[in-house]
């Protein structure tokens, strides 16, 4: 095969694309890293990649996603990508690009932005790139595309004070009373005499040094068209920090947590995202949860402080814990540890932490070499991650069991594929993957361009593994190592775009009946009685039997009124197929229908006949179909298998499910075959909602026989 890659166009499928190359699709899948639903989820200008030689390998599989401002996605860019000693253009969208595989990820990559000037603008230079899968989302105000930053004019909405009460009335944990009562002992202030009576009552007085924008400053929000409008001005901007909208009522404790530790506030947010278990569905997505708790652990709060941390750090004079504790000197031992689920405590404790750390590490490496509070998060993370002396040893290289270091290894990530590759590129020395591993993670998860605002183009960040050399440890990089560099070169030419294949493939074109005989059932029905093998039939209960009971809809013959699909005889063990190329979405027993099987196929992979079938006269809209075959005695494939061979079984019919009593088709045995457009919310669903009529997709299937109409 001379031709190495396949542009989609409209109408392509994988399973098209594989038939007309003749490469199977599991092969496809697997060179192009498309599993799940992807396999029918190609878009228009993918590219395909048509074989693999043995001789590449890809270190990194790589998606970037592009995010505005205000989180939200940039359906239309162009991109340009340095990596492999190469250069090309790619256009997003989507707001995401296809997977990009590079070579050498010792190389790293530059990602170029081609702004509202048409000039291509360096927005992210990653020196080295994780092992493996990476999803990497840019978000910055350089990648702005049109319109602007500012407040739009429109009818007053609401001042900022009461943002602020709409925000704390989000928040899912109530306001705890440390807030309160520690509030005037912040940053080392006198207590302000109020009576306590009033102050239980009032919201929390901001002392004067805080310096607090949310304080100060009183605009307007205003709405566009009655929608209110994201604003993003000094409110947004405190200390250059960039907040997803959810964590915005966090925003006043990480900046006072920062001042008061010595932080800056972007380097403080990454810390404290690290550590933080996030919310994962629904309007607070992304959350920091003040409430998590380990299920194995002591670790609770929004930074996961063990029991024994927790105590360590109210012992320090400069932590928030420490003053709360001295202000109540009766504080119960649990009340106490109920502290960690206060966002303001555990953000401040979790900044204690890391000085701790790095005070420890500060014993016995050069920290003060590190000038960047980006790198010196990084350091704080590492020592949280394996401890202040685990992390000396990484750093200066003195492990030297590799089964120790293996075993480390597969508690982080397990035994799947991403370990393997972690394993082979070390020679299958455990020591070598594991340190290769943290610094992959460790420059992946402590990102604090993440959370700024107004990137700097001087600004410098180095990898973990620059930052071990600044320690004087031992570099990792395959390559000499390089310290990030401030000023990034000129923009290169764009470079010509890809050439694209004109070769349109289509679909898998196939069909075949579910069963190798295709007759609607007679037998079995009480309200329609039959004869089985009769030499006459009454035309009544034939007709009733096979175009009303047996069939699609609704009937007043059956207890539940209404059917589902339809039944199709089939003598017990009688071999089922796939009715066209697919992928099996469920593979068990499945409540009354007993063994089931699920096949996902996509309409454009169906011959024209059946599409137009679908399209035209059951007014199918959806671009995937579900084909469902019910109380199988036997399953012969396994959940996310890919058929291409429609002509092999994939199951046995039976009589499983609440078909128990049908032994033979004198007796009713039958395939019950359904075609839907969903799954997930129609396999608990009645009704026919979901549900279409199989029966004009089967070719030559009978309701009559022995000449009995």
């Amino acid at each position: 095969m001379t031709k190495k890659t396949h542009i989609v166009k409209k109408g392509d499928t994988l399973w098209g694309i594989g038939q007309f190359y003749g490469v199977s699709v599991k092969q496809l899948a697997d060179w192009n890293n498309i599993k799940g639903k992807k396999i029918h989820q190609l878009s228009i200008g993918q590219k395909i990649f048509l074989h693999l030689d043995e001789s590449e390998s890809y270190d990194t599989t790589l998606r970037i996603k592009l995010l505005d401002s205000a989180f939200k996605p940039i359906n239309k860019a162009t991109l340009q990508l340095e990596y492999d000693s190469k250069c090309e253009n790619i256009a997003i969208t989507k707001s995401i690009t296809e997977d990009i595989l590079i070579k050498d990820r010792h190389a790293g990559i530059k990602i170029y932005f081609l702004n509202i000037h048409k000039k291509f603008q360096l927005i992210s230079h990653h020196t080295i790139l994780p092992l493996g899968k990476k999803s990497l989302t840019l978000t910055s105000r350089m990648m702005k595309v049109s319109g602007s930053n500012l407040p739009e004019k429109g009818h007053q909405l609401e001042k900022l004070k009461d943002l602020s009460k709409v925000l704390e009335k989000e928040n899912q944990q109530p306001t705890p009373p440390v807030q309160k009562e520690v509030e005037s002992q912040l940053d080392g202030n006198k207590s302000t005499q109020t009576d306590k009576s009033k102050t239980s009552s009032k919201a929390p007085t901001k002392t004067n040094n805080q310096n607090s924008s949310v304080k100060d400053h009183n605009e307007v929000i205003r709405t566009d068209g009655g929608t209110p409008t994201h604003v993003v001005a000094d409110f947004y901007n405190d200390e250059n920090l960039k907040l997803h909208p959810n964590n915005e009522i966090y925003r006043q404790f990480i900046i006072s947590a920062a001042k008061r530790h010595g932080f800056d506030a972007p380097t403080t947010a990454a810390i404290i995202n690290a550590e933080s278990a996030k919310i994962g569905s629904g309007s607070l997505k992304g959350r920091w949860k003040a409430d998590s708790q380990n299920s194995t652990t002591s670790a609770g709060g929004m930074t996961q402080m063990l029991d024994g941390t927790w105590r360590d750090i109210s012992k320090r004079s400069d932590s928030l814990l420490y003053k709360y504790k001295q202000k109540h000197p009766k504080l119960t031992d649990a009340k106490f540890l109920k502290l960690k689920y206060n966002p303001e405590l555990s953000i401040d404790a979790g900044m204690v932490y890391a000085k701790m750390n790095l005070e420890t590490l500060g014993k016995r490496l050069p920290i003060n070499k590190i000038t960047s509070k980006a790198d010196l998060a990084k350091i704080a993370y590492l020592a949280h991650h394996d401890g202040p002396s685990g992390s000396e040893r990484l750093i200066k290289n003195e492990y030297t069991s590799s089964s120790l270091m293996r075993k480390k290894l597969i508690i982080q990530i397990g035994e799947k594929d991403k370990f393997k590759k972690y394993m082979k590129e070390a020679n299958q020395n455990g020591v070598k993957a594991y340190q290769t591993w943290i610094r992959d993670y460790i420059d992946s998860y402590i990102n604090v361009k993440n959370f700024m605002h107004k990137i700097s183009d001087n600004i410098c960040i180095n990898s973990l593994d620059a930052i071990i050399v600044i320690l004087e440890g031992v570099s990792y990089k395959s390559k000499s190592n390089e310290k990030c560099i401030p000023a990034p070169a000129p923009a290169p030419a764009p470079a010509p775009a890809p050439a694209k294949s004109t070769t349109n493939v289509g679909g898998g074109n196939q069909w075949r009946n579910p069963l190798d005989t295709c007759q609607v059932r007679r037998f079995g029905y009480g309200s329609a009685p039959l004869t089985y093998k009769s030499n006459k039939y009454s035309k009544e209960n034939l007709a009733l039997a096979t175009n009303e009971i047996s069939r699609h809809g609704r009937t007043s013959k059956r207890h539940s009124k209404l059917h589902q699909g339809n039944d199709l005889e089939a003598a017990l063990n009688s071999p089922v197929y796939a009715v066209c190329k697919g992928r099996i979405v469920f593979a068990t027993s499945y409540s009354s229908y007993g063994n089931s099987i699920i096949l996902q196929c996509n309409v454009d992979d169906l011959p024209v006949s059946k599409k137009n079938i679908l399209r035209n006269k059951l007014d199918f809209k959806k671009d995937i179909v579900y084909f469902i075959y019910c109380h199988l005695n036997k399953i012969k494939v396994d959940k996310d298998e890919l058929v291409e061979d429609i002509s092999q079984p994939i199951g046995l019919s039976g009589n499983s499910g609440n078909a128990g009593s049908m032994t033979s088709i004198s007796k009713g045995s039958h395939l019950h075959f359904e075609v839907r457009d969903e799954v997930s919310k129609s396999l608990g669903a009645t009704g026919l909602k979901y549900r279409y009529d199989p029966f004009p997709l089967l070719d030559n299937c009978s309701t009559i026989e022995n000449g009995v109409q």
